[in-house]
């Protein structure tokens, strides 16, 4: 299992609000909590040959940004200035490594941000430009808890310390209608209860089959069913499901299946 660390908890960094006397208004619409995708034209414009999934998503909350940046997560600042002008500054990264061209990409897409200087929205479009560089960007629609299949792509303990899955493992989680949560932990099936209220939730006790896999395997199965008991919150950003324990601490993150 590879390990990720970020200079502050990247996981963490997009879900939580700063406190200020007054919070500054965004310039030319409302950019934040929203997910914004950065569309097929804008990815072209800073590297040839990205794949026609790929994403690279911004998502501005109570002076913090975040999101991901074709292969890692990165969160830092932002501050806005007058008539739309805009300052953004990362500062931490996770350390995953993709295959080119998405490190290029990534590489491309934080350096135009660093250049930044103005923000504008329209309806469900955002644009940031300077410096001879236009960025546009749609917004994400948030997916639904229940009924969506979510797909496990990272591990924490409620620090800033982050997993990733087992190459070759796929851990899934669907929540229903009718309370039941199951899937696949990467080595058995699994069913439990859950309730929620608001973002609030609570996992009920976990059934498995109990088929024995590599060590590895089990001990990850192990960390994932333990996350998921002392799950206290969820967060959901566009096709990102996050699960927090009762401090907020990070647990769980989960994709949409079919990104």
């Amino acid at each position: 299992m590879r390990t990720l660390r970020s200079l502050i908890p990247v996981a963490l960094l997009f879900l939580m609000t700063a406190c200020a006397d007054e919070a500054p208004s965004a310039p030319g619409g409302d950019l934040e909590a929203i997910t914004w995708i950065l569309d097929g034209a804008s990815i072209d414009e800073l590297v040839d040959g990205a794949p026609a999934a790929t994403r690279a998503t911004i998502r501005f909350e109570g002076g913090e940004v975040g999101g991901t940046a074709a292969c890692n997560l990165y969160g830092g600042t932002y501050e806005f200035g007058d008539d739309g002008a805009i300052v953004i500054s990362v500062s931490s990264m996770t350390e995953m490594a993709c295959e080119e061209p998405l490190m290029a990409l990534e590489s491309a897409f934080v350096e135009a941000l660093g250049r930044v200087t103005s923000a504008r929205v329209s309806g469900e479009d955002l644009v940031l430009e300077g410096d001879g560089l236009t960025l546009a960007f749609s917004a994400e629609q948030p997916l639904p808890l229940e009924g969506t299949a979510w797909r496990l792509d990272g591990i924490g303990s409620g620090t800033d310390v982050v997993s990733s899955t087992f190459a070759g493992t796929e851990v899934t989680a669907t929540f229903d209608e009718a309370r039941h949560v199951g899937g696949f932990s990467g080595c058995n099936t699994y069913t439990g209860s859950y309730a929620t209220d608001g973002e609030a939730i609570t996992i009920g006790k976990i059934v498995s089959t109990h088929i024995g896999c590599a060590p590895d395997v089990s001990d990850q199965e192990a960390s994932f069913f333990d996350a998921l008991g002392r799950a206290a919150s969820f967060q959901i950003q566009g096709s990102t499901l996050t699960l927090l324990d009762d401090q907020g601490g990070f647990l769980l993150s989960f994709v949409a299946a079919s990104e």
